[in-house]
């Protein structure tokens, strides 16, 4: 399991023919399921057809492999086939095998512009597995496809309330997105301060806190989450950030482009109260970022202050050069 975790997509499917090799065919269960994940991740959708095919054989009692033969259309974007698949699995095993299906058929119908089926499939899920976390996840999901900002509030709020211990970073996420589309800022600050202090290293969830305290015109916190998501995407992505910049303008939360500006204008203010020395990779990507916010003026500050910090850094000594020339 551990490449699986790691993404190692390859390394998994070795390992988990290799179990099936070493124990035999009907040893395990778990074992075609992850072979099946593995092929699918791998983008060898084929493969893992066929072992989904061969596990029903060996294991046509398990209701597990069942969600899996089932959810395989969707990685392909075949949602009707998914649809079908979804409902042999209930008539199959009973409603109250798996709450897999409804969240499934929800998926399906969400992807298909049918929201009342969706939300439908979701609400039938939620009653039959109340205490399944997935289960009241899309639930609450539904609510945010219908545009209901109050009620997803309450519902993703009932979710934490109840499974925090097992909830993922996407929980604190809606939540934070859905107060914030009620303009209320402050109370999406608290969840994703709640969501990173158990998820302190979501790429995901620092790149939002960053919006959002750029959406409060926050500069010196948003400056200190910009360098966060640095530190993030090392982890996820290690190797050379040569040319990597920040988001022009909100996605989720609504700020833009002079926010760069106003960081470029307040640049001496903002920096002694960062409580770190920026680096000269933080310097370039709110440069770079700038640049593409078609603030040459700005990126050009930032570059001077950087290279002011960093005198011996001759990549942000070139940068500035390249810059004065393409824009004086």
């Amino acid at each position: 399991r551990q490449p699986m975790a790691e993404g190692n997509w390859p390394e998994a499917i070795q390992r988990w023919e290799r179990v099936l090799d070493q124990f035999g065919p009907t040893s395990s269960w778990s074992a075609y399921r992850g072979l099946i994940v593995s092929y699918t991740n791998a983008g060898d959708l084929g493969a893992a057809e066929a072992v989904a095919a061969r596990s029903r054989e060996v294991f046509p009692e398990s209701v597990e492999l069942a969600d899996a033969w089932a959810e395989l259309p969707m990685a392909a974007e075949d949602w009707h086939g998914s649809i079908d698949r979804w409902n042999l699995v209930i008539d199959s095993f009973g409603p109250t095998a798996s709450w897999r299906p409804y969240a499934g058929l929800a998926t399906c119908y969400e992807q298909l512009g049918d929201v009342d089926a969706a939300v439908a499939a979701a609400e039938q899920g939620r009653e039959l597995f109340p205490d399944a976390i997935d289960a009241v996840s899309t639930w609450a999901q539904m609510a945010m496809v219908e545009e209901n900002w109050t009620e997803a509030v309450k519902r993703w709020t009932e979710v934490l309330d109840r499974f925090e211990p097992v909830a993922l970073w996407k929980a604190y996420l809606r939540l934070a997105v859905s107060q914030g589309k009620l303009g209320d800022t402050a109370a999406a600050e608290v969840s994703l301060e709640r969501g990173l202090a158990r998820y302190p290293e979501s790429l995901t969830l620092i790149s939002h806190a960053a919006e959002l305290a750029m959406a409060r015109r926050d500069w010196i916190l948003a400056v200190r989450r910009w360098n966060g998501v640095l530190r993030a995407r090392a982890v996820y992505a290690p190797g050379p950030l040569v040319r990597t910049s920040f988001p022009r303008r909100g996605s989720q939360w609504d700020w833009h482009e002079d926010g760069w500006q106003a960081i470029a204008r307040e640049w001496e203010q903002i920096e002694p109260e960062l409580g770190f020395q920026p680096s000269p990779l933080l310097y370039r990507a709110l440069a770079m970022t700038m640049e593409k916010a078609v603030l040459p003026a700005a990126a050009i500050d930032m570059l001077r202050a950087g290279s002011a910090a960093h005198p011996n850094d001759h990549t942000l000594a070139f940068d500035l050069a390249v810059a004065g020339l393409e824009y004086h």
